[in-house]
């Protein structure tokens, strides 16, 4: 199978009668290739059947769900659409996701967490960074053949930082606090600096060119500035992501450059 990405630009220009330019870029399967092809073999499962876009790290996400003769866990793909050559990769979960019916809708947080609801009624959440996926809860209403139907968009400011709890996002510093050092990195080391207004406790991972976690590193903020050392010596040339989580709800978002 194949699969493609249209892109349509300048949406909110388009005036009635306008011919709809759409380019298209193919998308290549990456990491969990036998479970997407196995899944895609299944005419009873939809694939794809919405996407979102992660204002955080600006990855394009979906889910796989489970497939219709075997409860198999359900599972997060991901891709950047802004490569050249995008990969739908499989994130590989720290714990095993439960079963999900077919996607219905999906959308990304200003925290950049995924919500998913399902054919069924359930409504879910994903985590980006570890490809965990957890119930939240499930509609009291009837659902007419247990197929639920519908959409859901991502509206959400483009910004790097955001307080889910205050709802609050610091746009005075574009990187809300997080900052690289040296950049470009030439040595094997990078060192980062993260701004805390409180003691936090907090995730630091490392994204790679195709959009796959590289490194994860869990730390302790205390107010003022942190500094923290993270090894990059065997990451290839290339630009990479790293993304803070923290625990009250800040999600901060930098880029850096190995040469």
């Amino acid at each position: 199978p194949h699969i493609y990405l249209g892109t349509i630009s300048n949406v909110s220009r388009l005036q009635e009668g306008d011919s709809i330019p759409i380019t298209y870029k193919e998308v290549s399967i990456g990491s969990g290739v036998l479970d997407i092809l196995n899944s895609l073999g299944d005419s009873a499962v939809g694939h794809l059947q919405d996407i979102s876009f992660n204002p955080i790290d600006h990855q394009i996400y979906t889910t796989l769900p489970t497939t219709a003769a075997v409860a198999s866990p359900a599972q997060i793909g991901h891709f950047d659409p802004s490569a050249t050559h995008p990969v739908l990769n499989v994130i590989t979960p720290t714990t095993t996701n439960p079963p999900i019916a077919n996607m219905c809708g999906m959308f990304s947080g200003a925290a950049g967490d995924l919500f998913i609801l399902t054919t069924d009624g359930r409504f879910y959440k994903g985590d980006p960074g570890t490809g965990e996926i957890s119930l939240i809860t499930r509609t009291a209403l009837p659902v007419l053949g247990n197929d639920l139907r519908g959409d859901m968009a991502s509206c959400v400011p483009r910004s790097t930082t955001a307080n889910v709890q205050s709802g609050v996002s610091n746009d005075a510093d574009p990187n809300g606090g997080l900052h690289i050092a040296p950049n470009p990195v030439a040595s094997g080391q990078i060192t980062v600096s993260v701004n805390s207004q409180g003691n936090d406790q907090a995730r630091l991972q490392i994204i790679g060119p195709t959009g796959s976690p590289l490194k994860t590193r869990n730390i302790q903020l205390i107010p003022g500035s942190n500094q923290f050392q993270l090894d990059v010596s065997q990451l290839n040339q290339g630009v990479y992501s790293v993304i803070l989580y923290c625990t009250s709800g800040r999600v901060s978002t930098t880029k850096f450059v190995r040469l």
